[in-house]
């Protein structure tokens, strides 16, 4: 900082990811009264295995079949007496069990790149 104070930091956990640090005093002067800093960042990557994920085909679903399933099994009317996590357990509950029955289902290999990467 050009008035001394020590403002412009680089804050790491581990000396070892830092190096090739510099402070270079003349390169922002024009328009700030901040030093430019500059350094390199080492950061370990891995290639990670592509998990598989479940994916539900809800346009095939088995709808006649999840209504009469569920006819029988959802808490109604709801109560305004009973607390909240009792509550979604109970609609939660017969939603997952009709789920895994009337809607097809199969594993697909998860991504391992952000779908807009081409």
């Amino acid at each position: 900082h050009i008035h001394g104070n020590t403002l412009d930091l680089v804050l790491s956990n581990s000396d070892e990811l830092i190096s090739d640090l510099q402070v270079d005093c003349n390169v922002c002067l024009d328009y700030s009264d901040h030093y430019l800093i500059s350094f390199s960042l080492f950061v370990p990557h891995s290639k990670t295995k592509a998990a598989r994920r479940l994916l539900f085909h809800y346009s095939r679903a088995d709808l006649e079949g999840l209504y009469s399933f569920l006819e029988g099994r959802m808490p109604l009317p709801f109560l305004a007496t009973r607390d909240i996590n009792s509550l979604w357990s109970d609609i939660k509950t017969p939603l997952t069990e009709a789920r895994d029955i009337f809607i097809p289902s199969s594993y697909v290999r998860a991504r391992t790149t952000p779908p807009w990467f081409t």
